[in-house]
């Protein structure tokens, strides 16, 4: 139950790695990693099965090697499966989310010097049981939209984090959907400032999406669109800025339990339509970079 890690090299499609470099030596479950840009350092956290508490620990990769520092406790967590650390480009600094003791959900920030890792002041951020956390960064409000299902009711909510120096503070929480929701994911399009949520509902057991909007310290929720017609297990998102697509990667309990990936183009409320930049309707399905007839105004597409 080793806690290991290696550097992967992509050259072109393919990836190859480098040695295992050992970050705990013990009872070592539910890891989360992500990079601080400032300190171009890998933080990686994990789950203490032996004490039941979360570590963290700081990684520097050298070539195709990752070694690491010693690791800082956080308090006591009351789950090893809900856990998320964030970094945020404007605090450089991570926000660490999990269970305390009590199953209420926590943050604190942890900061970075060297390969030296520190973690502030635990703050809760909802005096209730939580379970499938997730989080994401919002580059274009310089917070963290932390997402999770609520104890009381299994309803989806979220609720907007604010780094300050060591310590962080919250907005008020916001419920996604008055219906049962799991396993959720989630990542942020910066083509259209929005955070995508992914999950699946128990009222009709299908997974569906929605998109999340941060104004000040509020979050606010779309309607939900449906984009598997079963309860998908194993969510994960990741946004691919050259498409301006979200990859959705999940394990379809409806096809096998099959691996499955499909692309999301999430939408805005601007539109850079006119009446001066109108030309006209296609008259007919042309593939991208071909020459296209266009049916100009005035004209009844048949």
């Amino acid at each position: 139950d080793q806690g290991v890690a290696q550097v992967g090299t992509i050259s072109g499609t393919s990836i190859s790695f480098g040695a295992e470099g050992v970050f705990s030596s013990i009872g070592v479950d539910n890891t989360a990693i992500c990079y601080d840009s400032s300190a171009n350092k890998v933080v990686v956290s994990w789950y203490e099965a032996v004490s039941n508490i979360i570590e963290v620990a700081v990684g520097t990769i050298s070539s195709t090697s990752i070694s690491f520092g010693t690791a800082a406790a956080t308090v006591s967590s009351s789950s090893n499966h809900d856990h998320r650390i964030v970094y945020d480009v404007n605090a450089n600094k991570s926000l660490i989310i999990y269970k305390n003791n009590s199953g209420y959900g926590t943050a604190a920030v942890v900061s970075v010097s060297g390969t030296t890792v520190t973690i502030g002041t635990e703050a809760v951020f909802v005096s209730e049981g939580v379970s499938d956390v997730a989080a994401v960064y919002d580059s274009s409000n310089n917070k963290t939209l932390i997402i999770w299902r609520k104890a009381s009711n299994n309803y989806g909510a979220g609720i907007v984090a604010t780094i300050s120096g060591t310590g962080v503070t919250f907005g008020t929480e916001a419920v996604l959907a008055s219906e049962a929701m799991f396993n959720f994911a989630c990542s942020f399009d910066s083509t259209v400032n929005k955070t995508i949520v992914a999950f699946y509902t128990n009222s009709s057991g299908h997974s569906k999406s929605s998109q999340a909007t941060i104004s000040g310290t509020g979050v606010a929720f779309s309607s939900l669109t449906t984009y598997a017609t079963s309860s998908t297990t194993y969510n994960a998102l990741a946004y691919d800025p050259d498409s301006a697509r979200t990859v959705f990667a999940y394990s379809d309990p409806g096809s096998s339990i099959t691996g499955t990936s499909l692309l999301y183009s999430a939408t805005s409320s601007a539109t850079n339509l006119t009446s001066e930049n109108y030309i006209g309707i296609s008259d007919a399905a042309y593939s991208n970079g071909a020459t296209a007839t266009i049916q100009l105004v005035g004209t009844v597409d048949d």
